[in-house]
């Protein structure tokens, strides 16, 4: 829930940039470019208001999670800015670590001198808020209940104003009909087009009753205006103008919380009848550009108290674009080809901001962050943040022990101080920490970059703190410290507010029963990112049977984690199952991911059953070297069928 609540919030703020920057360059671009490029602007941003895809380097990502993780994106902090527990107000620690840097915690060697640690009992873990996890349901509703309104409201609307017209309908006279056709061939318009006359309308209008249909009003109109009403609204159906107004009004009850949007629309509208009218006008002489004109605005003195619904087209203006639109039948000129590659290339200008406005993806991935153990201390080979001793501290590979200040440990390794930590040296608990941390490694020498500590909390409680403050790294490291029912209950937290890397970090601290639970629990969610951390815990009976449980439901998302990561015989024997059972997705799906020798085993059991089916939907990732084998043999077999299929391809 909170993801989507971000998604669709980074979107609407990404698509408002994009509404000020065309708003922006509206004015300017007026006479530069057609006024068709200018719908097709606001086409864009309203589709774009839909789409929440993105690259994952782009504005939105960086701004919402430097939010989420400001420690992480913003970097360190100036000292001046941080005030720790237990110091007078306006001071701070002397020599703080540079590296690693956790606003509130508190310094042994700056800010308090202790000679022997004390032992701290455990705490009670602390408890997640429980406005945080309402407040997203609540705004997921709220905005739920904007959208089906707005959406309704303007259904209702449309069809009120269908009904009424539909009821009131009159043959139109003949001489319309006439200037009907003679405009659908002028326009090329294939598909017959529907006209009726109705008393409720003092304007022509464009209006889908059932299927596009143009509606004259029923007063008498000269053969001038008849033709202009016409040619305008036929334009429209041309241009499919409706389809782009159901766009706009889409991405307007989508984001309804939005004003920019309702602005955007309100533009996007005006410029639409100003690029039917550039459409119409161009295929009209002076003398007929200028009727055109007078129809337009005895259609709008007409019109100018009738509401009609958002989804029309009509020929009508009101205000100020009545003006503008007079003005551009006076000043028209053809557009040349200038203004169309001014027009693209303001269009690839659109195109490049919307990508680099981008929409926000979700959490980042997580940093390399290494436990506190010997296994991921053997295989250190970068900086990693390590938590042994009530002590946080970064150790990297040192092959040049002799350039740094090094103290010579027992446990047979090097370790070098990093020069702003150089006052950790006669820090026992820590250095012991490290010894921890490297015992039975094949580390010759380490450098230890940072270090903060001792804390007062214990492991659980840091394991909370760092998942509020959103510090992956060093809830990675502590998470192994902390006790199981912790980690159970950090790991349901995260599954719940969707926080897929914090959930990746504390599956690996679960046992096995809880990790089938959570298991059959995305699987009846239908999360299958969450299947991707799991499944390689899983024992792989339990991964073959839930595996199958997502085949037989069509659950093809959760099937694919499950299956990739299964055992090579097991996804054989999955693949065959499928060919028994007939299913050609799924078959499909699985038999990409099999070696090469078990796609050439299953080739020539397909070809020996005589299953051509199955057999083409194998061939077509062959080498050369395999397909050449079985097209030999297929010579040699006399099987037309299947030398055909090859030869082919």
């Amino acid at each position: 829930m909170r993801v989507f609540l971000q998604i669709l919030a980074s979107l609407s703020l990404s698509c408002s940039l994009l509404i000020l920057l065309v708003s922006a360059l509206r004015p300017r671009l007026r006479e530069k470019i057609s006024r068709r490029f200018q719908y097709l602007l606001w086409l864009f941003v309203a589709l774009r208001l839909l789409l929440p895809f993105s690259p994952e380097n782009n504005l939105m990502n960086w701004l919402f999670r430097s939010a989420e993780s400001p420690a992480q994106v913003g970097g360190e902090l100036p000292p001046t800015e941080q005030t720790l527990p237990g110091q007078p107000e306006g001071s701070f620690p002397s020599n703080p670590p540079l590296s690693l840097q956790f606003p509130g915690y508190t310094f042994a060697s700056e800010t308090r001198q202790k000679t022997e640690p004390a032992e701290q009992a455990p705490a009670p873990s602390k408890p997640p808020a429980p406005w945080r996890e309402a407040a997203p349901a609540a705004l997921i509703f709220l905005w739920l209940a904007g959208f089906l309104f707005s959406a309704g409201l303007r259904l209702w609307a449309y069809r009120r104003f269908c009904r009424r017209t539909a009821a009131q309908l009159i043959p139109p006279p003949p001489q319309a009909l006439e200037t009907l056709e003679q405009a659908r061939r002028r326009l090329s318009i294939r598909h017959p087009v529907a006209l009726w006359a109705s008393p409720e309308l003092d304007s022509p209008l464009l209006a889908r009753l059932g299927r596009p249909c143009v509606l004259l009003p029923a007063a008498p109109l000269s053969s001038a205006e008849l033709e202009a009403a016409l040619l305008h609204e036929l334009t429209h159906y041309k241009r499919r103008d409706l389809a782009g107004k159901a766009l706009l009004q889409l991405a307007l009850c989508v984001h309804w919380f939005n004003p920019l949007v309702y602005w955007m629309v309100r533009l996007a509208q005006q410029d639409c009848e100003l690029a039917c009218d550039e459409d119409a006008l161009a295929r009209l002489d002076p003398d007929q550009r200028l009727a055109y004109g007078d129809a337009l605005l005895r259609f709008s003195l007409l019109s100018a108290s009738s509401p009609l619904p958002a989804a029309a087209a009509p020929l009508s203006a009101d205000g100020r674009l009545l003006k503008e639109r007079l003005e551009a039948v006076v000043h028209f000129r053809q557009s040349g080809k200038r203004a169309w590659i001014r027009g693209a290339a303001v269009f690839a200008l659109l195109c490049c901001a919307a990508l680099y406005g981008g929409v926000y993806t979700g959490p980042a991935a997580p940093k390399a962050a290494a436990s506190a153990s010997p296994q991921s201390a053997v295989t250190l080979s970068q900086s990693a943040l390590f938590y042994e001793n009530n002590y946080l501290f970064t150790l990297s590979p040192c092959p040049f022990p002799e350039q740094a200040g090094e103290t010579q440990r027992q446990s047979g390794y090097t370790l070098a101080f990093a020069p702003d930590c150089a006052q950790w040296r006669y820090d026992a608990a820590l250095v012991n920490g490290v010894d921890k941390t490297l015992a039975g490694s094949s580390i010759k020498a380490a450098l230890l970059e940072s270090a903060q500590g001792p804390f007062d909390e214990n492991a659980d409680q840091l394991a909370w703190r760092f998942y509020e403050e959103d510090f992956q790294e060093a809830f990675g490291a502590v998470l192994p410290k902390a006790s199981d029912h912790v980690i159970l209950e950090l790991a349901w937290r995260a599954y719940r507010e969707d926080r897929l890397t914090y959930f990746s970090l504390a599956s690996l601290e679960l046992d096995a029963a809880s990790l089938r639970q959570f298991a059959q629990q995305a699987m009846a969610d239908r999360k299958a990112s969450y299947l991707y951390p799991l499944s390689p815990l899983l024992e792989e009976d339990f991964r073959y049977e839930l595996a199958d449980q997502a085949a037989e439901q069509s659950c093809y998302g959760c099937f694919m984690p499950l299956f990739e990561s299964l055992a090579a015989q097991s996804r054989l024997s999955m693949c065959r199952q499928a060919r028994e059972d007939r299913d050609v997705l799924r078959f499909s799906m699985m038999q990409s991911r099999l070696t090469d020798s078990q796609q050439t085993l299953l080739a020539w059991e397909a070809y020996d059953a005589y299953d051509l089916e199955f057999f083409s939907l194998i061939v077509g990732r062959f080498s050369t070297q395999r397909w050449q084998t079985l097209l030999q043999r297929a010579y040699q077999d006399g099987r037309t069928e299947y030398f055909n299929l090859l030869k082919s391809r």
